[in-house]
């Protein structure tokens, strides 16, 4: 929730190429990890534009099969390059 009010990118879509998608989603990513590390505050104008509208609940209950085959695909995006981490 907090990338999204971050990077104003994420909230909405986006006219940029699909190739260039990874980059900037990474990107964004990575600069939010420093932000959150060195407890930078949303200023008040982004807490005030902050909706969730992706809510899952903590609870979530997903099935062994299914938390194996997302590692497994992140594990071949990641390992093969294919997930936009070259810039990296």
């Amino acid at each position: 929730m907090r990338l999204k009010a971050r990077w104003s990118c994420l909230r909405k879509r986006t006219e940029m190429k699909l190739q260039d998608l990874p980059i900037v989603l990474g990107a964004c990513c990575v600069l939010h990890n420093i932000c959150e590390m060195r407890n930078k505050e949303l200023g008040p104008e982004m807490k005030f534009q902050m909706f969730d509208d992706e809510v899952v609940p903590d609870n979530c209950v997903r099935s062994v099969n299914a938390t194996y085959a997302r590692d497994q695909i992140a594990h071949k995006l990641l390992h093969h390059n294919l997930a936009g981490t070259s810039f990296l």
